[in-house]
């Protein structure tokens, strides 16, 4: 894989200037009351600056979904080949939420948005949407490629299944743990618990 350029490193830079001005303001003043032009001027960029790597601030709102989908790829290729599929699934999800439980990430900017706001209900479901995509079509190739004569109608609904499943799993962990603390950021530790009972009960629930 080639190393990036200096002008892909300098876009780089600039976006991850542009997410955490972005994320700080939503945290300090809330997402309703901060504008293009005052994330734009945090990260010392003019707003035609932002427009060029952000089409609006809801695109803002919740984590990069490319870092997200590579977590997602490297969890589900790191686990044993010969577990069980739901396994992978559920592992490699937990292994995504403890990535997004960094400053900027999934758990600990979504509790500070009000739920009430459609733009920030539609980005979280896009997010997920977009997650439960891209696991069902790496569980599905990790069937194909475990059992090539598999029937492809019958490996693609196990994949998504079992994305779907595992997705629903740690989305139950989090509004858990946001119904306990509404409005503060998520404890790694509380969310770690929360999410290893979430996984027992789906792995229970699926009589494994």
């Amino acid at each position: 894989m080639a190393e990036p350029n200096p002008r892909d490193r300098r876009r780089a830079r600039t976006q991850q200037a542009l997410r955490a001005a972005a994320h700080r303001l939503f945290r300090d003043q809330g997402y309703a009351n901060t504008t293009v032009e005052q994330i734009a001027d945090a990260a010392d960029v003019s707003p035609r600056t932002f427009f060029r790597y952000f089409a609006a601030k809801e695109d803002l709102l919740l984590p990069d979904l490319d870092e997200l989908f590579d977590h997602i790829e490297q969890g589900v290729t790191a686990r044993p080949k010969t577990e069980h599929l739901l396994d992978t699934a559920l592992y490699a999800t937990v292994a995504v939420l403890g990535a997004q439980s960094r400053p900027g990430g999934l758990t600990t900017i979504a509790p500070e948005l009000d739920p009430a706001d459609t733009a920030i209900v539609n980005r979280m479901a896009k997010v997920f949407l977009a997650w439960e995509a891209r696991l069902s079509r790496l569980l599905t190739e990790r069937l194909f490629a475990e059992t090539p004569d598999l029937d492809p109608a019958e490996a693609e609904l196990r994949g998504t299944v079992t994305a779907h499943l595992a997705v629903a799993t740690c989305r139950g962990a989090i509004r858990t743990l946001r119904a306990r603390a509404p409005g503060v950021p998520a404890d790694p530790a509380e969310l770690s618990k929360l999410l290893d009972a979430a996984v027992a009960i789906a792995r229970a629930g699926s009589g494994e």
